[in-house]
């Protein structure tokens, strides 16, 4: 089913969190699945689009599409592509980044502009694994 969807984008600090807990705590979220059948449905998608490897640094186009789709829907990124800090900050995948790289990863959101294409959503994901990694 899904395997590590593409919120993901934040679980890109797959080397730092246990995945199998971060899959469960993701299926067992109503809103984040309201939101992901949401995009999915929007963007042509399928459940079995989803599946990723936690390794490598390319991510497909339609990846990063749903990623922003699903940030926007849940309310991490607003209409204009602002990124809501204080939302991100509770997200089930800051459980599992570790206390002495919170601030670096915040910090690197802050600073790295709007989200306003599919693209962007790259700049979100460098700033996990570079602070991860």
């Amino acid at each position: 089913m899904l395997q590590l969807s593409v919120f993901l984008l934040c679980a890109i600090c797959a080397s730092a969190m246990d995945l199998k807990t971060f899959r469960e705590e993701l299926l067992a979220d109503e809103d984040f699945m309201a939101a992901r059948d949401y995009c999915l449905e929007q963007l042509g998608m399928k459940v079995d689009d989803l599946k990723l490897a936690a390794t490598g640094d390319e991510v497909p186009e339609n990846l990063l599409c749903f990623a922003k789709c699903l940030q926007e829907k849940q309310g991490y990124v607003d209409a204009e592509g602002t990124i809501d800090l204080d939302n991100m900050k509770a997200l089930p995948v800051f459980s599992h980044i570790p206390d002495d790289k919170k601030d670096d990863v915040m910090a690197c959101l802050e600073n790295m502009g709007k989200i306003e294409t599919c693209a962007d959503i790259q700049k979100e994901r460098e700033c996990f694994h570079n602070n991860l990694n």
